[in-house]
């Protein structure tokens, strides 16, 4: 058992003054008056060993967010370089995707083939019927699928 002040106590223990005080207060603490009225803490070697204890179990927890921190750190630079590479990839395909949509003839564009069927189509009814084909029997030889004439397979 060490005699020292209060001061000295809190900071052996490791808590503040009034922490002492109030271990004094609830008889927690074993204590004494010197003759000049000056309060003195016994501190008990097993409390010292157990303040260090929890000091240590502090210090290994602070230690262990301190290495949980700077793994949190590092995978979110690894995100942000990820991001950048997929926006950067992305940027490409964008730009892969628009030369070769410009390279396409245009869809809107009617074929000169479909020009000629207009005017044919402005016959009326009655000249059609006159030549014994009907308006379905003229068109389904020439009529093409949209999709068939923009990939060119026909």
């Amino acid at each position: 058992m060490h005699k020292v002040t209060v001061a000295e106590a809190a900071k052996l223990l490791g808590i503040s003054a009034d922490g002492v005080r109030m271990r004094v207060r609830r008889g927690t603490i074993d204590h004494e008056k010197d003759e000049t009225g000056r309060l003195l803490v016994y501190v008990d070697e097993a409390e010292l060993e157990r303040n260090e204890a929890q000091d240590t179990s502090v210090d290994a927890y602070l230690t262990l967010l301190q290495e949980q921190i700077e793994q949190l750190r590092n995978d979110v630079m690894d995100w942000k370089e990820q991001l950048r590479e997929e926006r950067e990839a992305n940027r490409e395909n964008r730009r892969l995707l628009l030369a070769a949509l410009e390279r396409l003839p245009p869809a809107l564009e009617a074929p000169e083939e479909a020009s000629s069927e207009a005017t044919e189509g402005r016959q009326s009814a009655s000249e059609r019927s006159s030549q014994g084909r009907t308006p379905e029997e003229e068109q389904s030889p020439q009529k093409r699928s949209w999709w068939r004439e923009f990939l060119g397979l026909d």
